[in-house]
């Protein structure tokens, strides 16, 4: 038995599909569909840059001050970007954009001051880490305002990190004090002699 349509009948049942099996038998059990479509996003942890941006899919979104420098959760979907802390609380929420893009450009310490004000600070603190330095700022600036400024933050960062990671006080080139060798050395030059 075929249906209206010309589809051949169920092999199963040798019901043609949407017939009557389906009005006397399927329709009743049939559950409501949800008031919402089945949530599909995906799910990473990213830092909280020192500007107080993640990074997500090549696209820069604000998160609050207090978390800078810690780790948190990041949920995306095709239209919205939601961040949660450490303890899944949802701490900011911003609609999705195209790789490249900020959802707000702040001025240093995070007020609403222009790009240039930024750089220009940036600039100052590079001034005192010398010429050569302040040469190659001054050359990505006037390349890209807005990129040099993530540059200019970078470069920071390294030194302070560098500075950070030397325990010790900096020593002229080639004035660096010898190693102690072990014990163990010296029976074995006796040894192949």
């Amino acid at each position: 038995m075929d249906d209206p349509c010309g589809r051949p009948a169920h092999p199963r049942h040798n019901q043609a599909a949407g017939g009557p099996h389906f009005l006397e038998v399927e329709k009743s059990v049939l559950q409501p569909l949800p008031p919402t479509l089945f949530s599909c996003f995906e799910e990473a942890r990213r830092s909280v840059h020192r500007d107080s941006y993640i990074a997500v899919k090549g696209a820069y979104y604000e998160v609050p001050a207090q978390y800078i420098g810690q780790r948190v959760w990041v949920r995306w979907d095709a239209k919205m970007i939601r961040i949660f802390d450490q303890q899944m609380k949802q701490v900011a929420t911003h609609a999705r954009l195209e790789p490249g893009k900020f959802t707000q450009v702040l001025a240093v310490g995070g007020s609403r001051g222009s790009v240039e004000q930024s750089v220009g600070y940036y600039r100052q603190r590079v001034v005192e880490m010398g010429q050569p330095i302040l040469t190659w700022a001054d050359v990505r600036i006037a390349q890209d305002n807005a990129g040099a400024l993530r540059r200019l933050q970078g470069l920071l960062g390294l030194r302070k990190k560098t500075l950070q990671s030397s325990n010790q006080p900096s020593r002229p080139q080639g004035q660096y004090p010898r190693p102690p060798y072990p014990a163990a050395t010296a029976p074995m030059a006796e040894q192949s002699a």
